[in-house]
């Protein structure tokens, strides 16, 4: 995928509402299978919170593009950034997978940890690219708006799943 590698942007793909579409269904599968890896920190309706990713990516997606002034891009940028999300799943679910196995092997666990970064920035720079092809943005302005789609994500999923109270070590 030439958006991967970044020699193409958003305006290469094919203005497609049903191209949209799979790559939607791909997305919600995508989260599916990363929501049914066993994790220490699960809390909240798998469902919900798949919902609520993908509702907050595509709104910040389309509020970024409107105040661009291309709203009309909205279907090529959504398509790229999931179609993005999608190609990546695989490396993104195997290091995910390294991180919970391995995370308390001291070798392992080092390296589990820098490969998930890796692919994570990698993410993160392809969806930069993307946004900011589409919104003719300064590159520092699609890093923020990338990290503050993703913290706004956190913050709600938070806000409806807060984590459950530590409970306090007895003295003894």
């Amino acid at each position: 995928m030439g958006i991967l590698r970044l020699r193409k942007g958003p305006e290469d793909m094919p203005a497609a509402p049903a191209l949209l579409w799979l790559m939607l269904l791909g997305g919600v599968l995508l989260r599916a299978a990363a929501h049914a890896m066993p994790a220490p920190e699960s809390t909240g309706n798998p469902a919900v919170l798949m919902a609520l990713e993908l509702g907050i990516t595509l709104g910040g997606v389309m509020f970024a593009l409107r105040a661009a002034g291309y709203p009309e891009r909205f279907t090529q940028t959504a398509t790229s950034i999931l179609a993005v999300q999608l190609v990546m799943a695989p490396a993104l679910l195997a290091t995910r997978w390294l991180l919970l196995t391995y995370y308390e092997t001291s070798g392992m666990g080092g390296l589990a940890q820098l490969l998930y970064v890796i692919v994570a920035v990698w993410l993160l720079v392809a969806t930069v690219r993307i946004l900011r092809s589409a919104t003719g943005w300064p590159l520092f302005g699609c890093v923020v708006l990338a990290l503050g789609i993703e913290m706004i994500t956190v913050i709600a999923a938070l806000a409806l799943y807060p984590p459950p109270p530590e409970t306090a070590a007895s003295p003894l």
